[in-house]
């Protein structure tokens, strides 16, 4: 998250692992595996001071839903070793962020999960 210079508008990148993905690759038939969500952080600093800050952003992306392909008879992923068709869906949320000096915890939650969040500010 990285907050504009002279303006409480807040934007982020954000990559998770959450939710399923149902694999139908290397011969399998709808097998359930951790799916990968892309999203983008659009929010507000909420209150600032010397020492303290919170941030709250919206959380806007995609997350894998299915993957799948013809299979191979070669014993490739996929029919002559050609990349899975990826479906995604939606995903929404938000992310609250508290920071005291350096330190900053915060919580990230979306429809398929929730996750606490700890990191250094610099």
């Amino acid at each position: 998250m990285h907050q504009l210079q002279g303006r409480k508008l807040i934007l982020g990148a954000d990559i998770g692992r959450e939710g399923t993905l149902l694999d139908s690759t290397w011969g399998q038939n709808q097998a359930v595996k951790q799916a990968t969500s892309y999203n983008l952080l659009v929010g507000a600093n909420i209150v600032e001071s010397e020492r303290f800050r919170t941030d709250a952003a919206l959380l806007l992306g995609v997350r894998e839903n299915t993957s799948d392909c013809p299979a191979s008879y070669l014993g490739y992923q996929c029919y002559a070793n050609t990349d899975p068709d990826t479906e995604y869906k939606a995903n929404i949320g938000a992310v609250v962020n508290f920071s005291f000096d350096r330190l900053s915890l915060g919580v990230r939650a979306t429809g398929e999960s929730t996750q606490l969040l700890a990191g250094f500010r610099f």
